[in-house]
């Protein structure tokens, strides 16, 4: 029996309500047995044009909702862009910029936050010191890079990923417990994410102030883990953040409603 397999090419960049919709509608009415997105890295209708740099592109494409609830849909490595040679030219032109350019340490403290945590580390060792910067008001948009971001680590189902926007020796608080740290920052992460395999954080709104943010968030996932009760939960809550000179949380005060969760997690959201 021939399987019937969709092909869908583009930038996808960014992944948006107009991929989403046809790609649904076309599932509904045809029923493949496999959806394949097939992301460009040399767009046609996108010449000259800076694309999102590859590794936060795939880590965006590997948190999509879409792809984590359809086991048949599935993306391809962006085709045309980096492949291992590739990646290793980007990290010798890096090089290249921090030694004759104080522009180019400059701007990768800039965009740093968009490489994987692997990336980012080995590229702060080049150059150690100088994405430290003394006490400054909040870049909301900045910030707002950095929430976005937090929110996909969360969704990605690896706790290294949320650990990774906290500063060494950073502290995350949840409702007063603190966690110090960033093995131990992956550890609240991952008793989440074990709990909950299906998992989503949803970013609400983000309060941008002089000295600090507060995130606002959402939490839906069923309690399907080890032990788990099987009710679904959709609560809301917060994190207070403090920013520390390297551009990453070093401390985050959560708060949310402990009654109403452990209610959700007895007798589910309805109840």
């Amino acid at each position: 029996m021939r399987s019937r397999i969709a092909v869908y090419g583009g930038a996808f960049d960014p992944f948006h309500l107009g991929h989403l919709v046809p790609t649904v509608r076309a599932q509904e009415t045809f029923h493949f047995d496999a959806v394949y997105f097939v992301p460009s890295g040399n767009p046609p209708h996108r010449q000259g044009e800076d694309l999102t740099p590859v590794e936060f592109f795939q880590f965006q494409m590997r948190t999509n909702a879409l792809f984590r609830y359809w086991e048949n849909v599935h993306y391809q490595y962006r085709v045309g862009l980096y492949d291992d040679v590739e990646f290793s030219k980007q990290r010798s032109a890096w090089e290249a910029s921090f030694r004759n350019s104080r522009l180019g340490q400059e701007y990768w403290c800039q965009v740093r936050l968009y490489y994987s945590p692997e990336f980012m580390a080995e590229l702060d060792s080049l150059i150690p010191g100088a994405c430290t910067r003394g006490p400054t008001a909040m870049n909301k948009e900045i910030v707002n890079q950095l929430a976005n971001a937090y929110t996909a680590a969360w969704n990605s189902q690896v706790p290294a990923n949320v650990a990774a926007f906290f500063s060494e020796g950073a502290t995350l608080s949840v409702n007063g417990a603190p966690a110090t740290g960033r093995d131990a920052i992956a550890e609240v992460a991952h008793g989440f994410m074990t709990a909950f395999p299906d998992m989503v954080l949803l970013l609400d709104k983000l309060d941008v102030q002089a000295d600090k943010a507060i995130f606002h968030w959402t939490f839906i996932g069923t309690n399907s883990g080890p032990d788990g009760t099987g009710n679904k939960v959709h609560f809301s809550g917060y994190e207070k953040w403090t920013i520390g000179e390297d551009g990453l949380i070093a401390q985050s005060m959560g708060n949310f409603d402990n009654d109403e969760y452990q209610h959700q997690l007895a007798h589910g959201v309805d109840s």
